[in-house]
């Protein structure tokens, strides 16, 4: 019979390795051994003065509870990566991070979450997880391959559109574009005024007619190929070229295909089809990934999802998306318990007034789940969008559309607009962007309006942290676009405003509900 005890063998073998010993001799055997009857006598000389089993004998401490759950969540993570699961992979891993800041497995969980980027497409988020490895230098287990990943990676998203500095965007409709006759000196123009970003809408906006987009694409009907145009002499001059779209928004998608949201009717007491398109039907998710591809390929330098159509608190209701609800939750939702038949109290706060919280509304409990879900929900499918954009076009940069609401008074952001900046956080937008009635004018800069906006902005840096990655928006100066680079003055209105922030010089009037 052969028994197993416990024991360090070299620097090559973990102390739980078990290294199987010879049977101890039978006491028949042990007393014609003299070599056992040696160290028997041996051991009991040891006990008796007191010594005690060498080292290796005494049993290992426990490993705590804690580090037992981070060691698993890393290698879930490691599993679901190599099985090419690069999202669960991520959140995985952001989990550990962010649950566990003090954790032994940090510097290792940041590795494989910037391979886990890297492999999805996502090229800047996996640079910023290797800067946080290079930051303690190359003789740190990481730091020197993760420097040789930033120099690999920096040349594939290096671009236009990265240009140092706060960003000075001329927002312009594509149709007013064919007026002018010489698109390259108009440019040239722009840059000479100091602009950095043009930014198109893809398509018409809601109620326009004839429907349609300003790129060739197999999945809308071409009005007018603007990108096709414009891209090539921007990129000639160093002008960035960003493609403003609304999901939810697209009047050239045919209302037979079902892909449109369902809305609940407080005063019907029903539901009834939606004029915005279901952000969570499949079908819809897969046209649009196709759709903004070919968006991509006319050489965009970024993306800006607008919400000009936002999931409003009677919006969503859809078979999809209220299934998926119904599943993570395990409840049935009922549109109508939701709101009380009351009617939801204001949550509107004045711009004027510093962030408050406001008065509580009269909705159901299970309607702030709904609220939370939806606003969660929605940005995963952006999220995913924008890996898949990013994995064909890696210098892509992308830029949320948030509410001044949603900025200074959460809850009403979450409410009416279905928005969640710091959920939106998480997910690495490049930049973010809300449309204020700004005017740079010196007479109005001292206005209570003036302070308001003054407000959102200052809280947006609070929120987002750096503010050359916010954008607001101005009034471009007024008469036709012919002139405009000659009547910008962006040195001027950059001291103005302050903080690095990127301007968006609004040359139409845009209204966000």
């Amino acid at each position: 019979m052969t028994s197993e005890v416990t024991r360090r063998v070299g620097s090559s073998v973990s102390h739980n390795t078990r290294v199987p010993l010879p049977s101890p001799p039978t006491p028949v055997q042990a007393l014609h051994n003299p070599s056992y009857l040696a160290a028997c006598l041996g051991i009991v000389v040891l006990l008796g003065a007191g010594c005690t089993l060498p080292q290796w004998w005494s049993p290992s401490p426990p490993v705590p509870a804690t580090i037992q759950a981070q060691g698993r969540l890393l290698e879930l993570a490691r599993l679901e990566r190599d099985q090419e699961h690069y999202e669960a992979a991520v959140g995985l891993l952001r989990r550990l991070i962010t649950t566990y800041p003090d954790s032994p497995y940090l510097m290792e969980a940041h590795w494989w979450l910037a391979r886990s980027y890297e492999q999805a497409g996502d090229l800047n988020s996996a640079l910023a997880e290797y800067r946080v490895l290079a930051e303690g230098g190359p003789q740190t287990r990481y730091g020197a391959e993760a420097q040789s990943r930033i120099s690999s990676l920096e040349p594939l998203v290096r671009g236009v559109a990265t240009r140092p500095g706060p960003l000075a965007v001329i927002a312009v409709a594509p149709q007013a574009l064919r007026a002018i006759p010489e698109p390259d000196q108009w440019i040239a123009a722009l840059v000479a005024s100091g602009a950095t970003t043009l930014l198109l809408d893809a398509g018409t906006p809601r109620g326009h007619e004839p429907a349609g987009v300003f790129f060739q694409t197999g999945s809308a009907v071409m009005l007018h190929d603007a990108f096709g145009q414009l891209v090539p002499v921007a990129h000639r001059h160093g002008l960035a070229v960003f493609a403003a779209v609304t999901l939810r928004c697209m009047d050239w998608v045919a209302p037979q295909l079902g892909w449109h949201d369902w809305t609940y009717d407080r005063t019907r007491l029903q539901l009834r089809p939606s004029v915005y398109l279901d952000i969570f039907h499949p079908a819809f998710q897969d046209y649009l990934t196709g759709f903004l591809s070919d968006l991509a390929e006319t050489g965009v330098d970024g993306v800006l999802f607008r919400n000009d159509a936002p999931l409003g608190p009677a919006d969503g209701f859809s078979p999809y998306g209220t299934r998926v609800f119904e599943r993570e939750f395990d409840i049935k939702l009922v549109p109508g318990s939701l709101f009380s038949s009351s009617g939801p109290a204001p949550l509107r706060a004045p711009a004027s007034e510093s962030v408050a919280p406001a008065r509580a509304p009269s909705y159901a409990p299970e309607f702030w789940r709904w609220a939370g879900w939806k606003a969660r929900a929605s940005l995963g499918v952006t999220d995913r969008l924008m890996r898949a954009l990013r994995a064909r076009a890696p210098r892509l940069q992308f830029v949320l559309e948030v509410h001044q609401q949603t900025v200074t008074n959460p809850l009403e952001g979450l409410v009416q607009y279905g928005e969640d900046l710091l959920e939106a956080k998480r997910i690495r937008f490049d930049y973010f962007f809300t449309v204020l009635g700004l005017s740079l004018d010196p007479s109005s800069m001292r206005s209570v309006g003036q302070n308001g906006h003054k407000l959102v902005i200052s809280r947006m840096v609070e929120l987002i942290g750096s503010p050359e990655r916010i954008w607001v928006t101005a009034p471009a100066p007024e008469e036709d676009l012919l002139g405009l680079g000659d009547r910008l003055h962006l040195a001027v209105d950059r001291v103005r405003l302050g903080q690095g922030i990127g301007l968006v010089y609004l040359t139409t009037s845009r209204s966000v509900p």
